[in-house]
């Protein structure tokens, strides 16, 4: 009778264990992807390059918006340009508008 009950409690731990270790290894193996993945995505040769490295004053920039609301950076040495989305030139526009505003509202 003891073996019995004994035999019952040890299906139920181990059954138990199973399902720990399945659960374990899904979360082990989806952690191992994942930083694969990173790896893939981060590897030396293909990384992007920024187009400005430096922050640019505005003694050598000039900043426009065109008439689709593109915001344009104009290097003033040599005349090259970047466009930008319309969704960059009004953030950056309301940006510098509000700087604007506080300047002429603090004086």
């Amino acid at each position: 009778m003891k073996t019995e009950v004994i035999k019952q409690r040890l299906k139920l731990i181990f059954s138990s264990l199973g399902r720990i270790t399945v659960f374990a290894a899904a979360i082990a193996i989806g952690f191992g992807l994942s930083q694969f993945h990173f790896y893939l995505k981060n590897r030396d040769g293909e990384k992007v390059a920024t187009t400005m490295p430096a922050a640019n004053s505005m003694d050598v920039t000039s900043i426009a918006i065109n008439e689709r609301g593109e915001l344009m950076m104009i290097d003033r040495s040599n005349g090259h340009y970047q466009i930008y989305s319309d969704t960059v030139g009004k953030a950056i526009f309301n940006l510098y508008a509000g700087q604007m505003y506080a300047k002429m509202n603090s004086k």
